[in-house]
């Protein structure tokens, strides 16, 4: 069962929104709360209380424009939690009128969603009378007593199985088990100092779980900076670097009364859960040689920007030669390659853009693509929502079309490094495929 927010689904109705002018809901009738709804059937099960899960079918449209399909999106009902309104006649205020078994449409205008709701004023693209349709079939009502109900019986499978995990850790003659319940699988100590409270150290970790997920991964690559003191890990994992000295390294079971507890962390790490912790020191610094390191960086970051920035006129320059492009670049700098010819829309200011892209550096190598998603990108047009080269080059493009577009660095990401392959100030490759305009 997917279990989904109410704000989550306000992020997703953003996503595709069009002008309407209508004001007013014909058809729908004012409910106490001050929604307005249409029933489509009657249904003669409970009503939701806030503070309840429901289960329910939803889809989200502003005229025939669908934005949103639980079945769509995720195959299934969706779990909802009932809160407060945020507005008067909002999706909850809805629900709140609904019994299981009911089906219905709740209309409300797109303002109140962003200045109530989101708390962000109306982009100036939308019409703030703009209607949106939230359509809903109430499945089943499971109230705050019987989710918490469940959530404890979820709970307590949860620690029987941890203490089952553990078990083995804990009897083993050849494992070291602290005071504070820290399994010591191994330690292979290093010849540096000991770590103290205020310093920074660098590390290598792989923290998973006992049963093998791995949850975080940083073994391999570049040393993980952070404060000794930083307990976002939790007090096992603490006590297991202050038994290390630099360039020491151990292997720890950390029980889950020293991580996360009967809490856990909400939609990444459940209750009671116990982690098998391989760890690296790399070096140690205080706080002050940590920022003399950073500021050092910095400075290295910096001077090989505008060391780029100076060199990509040439590099440009280079890769049109090498590639036998015979274009003219735009008053902007871009590269503009069509490789195909749409025979659909044009694309204008505030469009709601659909594309598809692969993204290269200068070397042609891929740095990302959307293909791999299956799903397209979408941005609305003129609003800053995309680097200005795309913008741009869509607007040279009719629905259907290919194109590859060379894109300076400034009309693309600017100073901002993506990654080690697109560095700050890098010029990058786009291949474009304009997939749909909506307006």
């Amino acid at each position: 069962m997917k279990k989904i927010r109410f704000v989550f689904l306000l992020l997703c109705s953003m996503t595709a929104m069009l002008s309407c002018n209508r004001n007013e809901y014909p058809g729908f009738d004012k409910m106490d709360n001050g929604a307005y709804m249409r029933f489509h059937s009657k249904g003669n099960g409970i009503k939701p209380e806030t503070g309840d899960f429901v289960l329910v079918d939803i889809t989200q449209r502003i005229g025939d424009s669908l934005l949103f399909d639980s079945f769509v999106d995720y195959g299934e009902s969706v779990s909802v939690e009932i809160m407060e309104p945020s507005f008067v006649g909002d999706m909850m205020s809805g629900l709140l009128n609904m019994r299981e078994g009911d089906s219905a449409t709740v209309a409300f205008r797109i303002d109140s969603l962003f200045e109530k709701a989101l708390g962000e004023p109306l982009p100036e693209y939308i019409s703030p009378k703009t209607v949106m349709y939230v359509d809903m079939k109430l499945n089943k009502v499971l109230t705050k007593k019987e989710v918490e109900e469940e959530y404890r019986k979820e709970v307590a499978i949860m620690k029987e199985r941890d203490d089952v995990l553990l078990s083995p850790y804990y009897s083993n003659p050849d494992y070291t088990v602290t005071d504070n319940g820290l399994i010591v699988i191994d330690i292979k100590q290093g010849n540096g100092r000991a770590v103290t409270s205020e310093d920074v150290i660098n590390v290598n970790f792989m923290l998973s779980t006992l049963d093998g997920d791995t949850i975080i991964d940083y073994l391999e690559g570049e040393p993980f900076s952070m404060a000794y003191d930083d307990m976002a890990l939790g007090k096992g994992f603490n006590e297991a670097v202050g038994m290390l000295k630099e360039k020491g390294e151990g292997t720890f079971v950390i029980p889950s009364s020293l991580a996360f507890d009967s809490v856990g962390v909400r939609n990444a790490i459940l209750p009671y859960t116990s982690f098998y912790l391989v760890i690296k020191i790399d070096d140690i610094m205080t706080i002050q040689e940590y920022e003399n390191k950073l500021d050092m960086m910095l400075e290295k970051e910096n001077a090989d920007n505008m060391k780029r920035l100076a060199e990509e006129p040439g590099r440009i320059a280079d890769y049109v030669k090498s590639h036998n492009i015979a274009v003219e670049p735009t008053e902007s700098g871009l590269y503009f390659l069509e490789q195909k010819k749409g025979d659909g829309e044009s694309v204008f200011k505030g469009d709601i853009v659909s594309i598809h892209y692969i993204m290269y550096n200068i070397e042609d190598k891929i740095i990302e693509s959307s293909y791999d998603s299956g799903k397209p990108m979408k941005f609305v047009l003129g609003y800053n929502e995309m680097v200005p080269g795309i913008e741009e080059a869509v607007t040279m493009m009719k629905v259907g079309g290919k194109a590859r577009v060379i894109v300076p660095s400034q009309i693309g990401f600017g100073d901002i490094a993506i990654d080690e392959k697109l560095p700050g100030n890098s010029t990058v490759i786009f291949d474009i495929e304009l997939v749909a305009v909506t307006r």
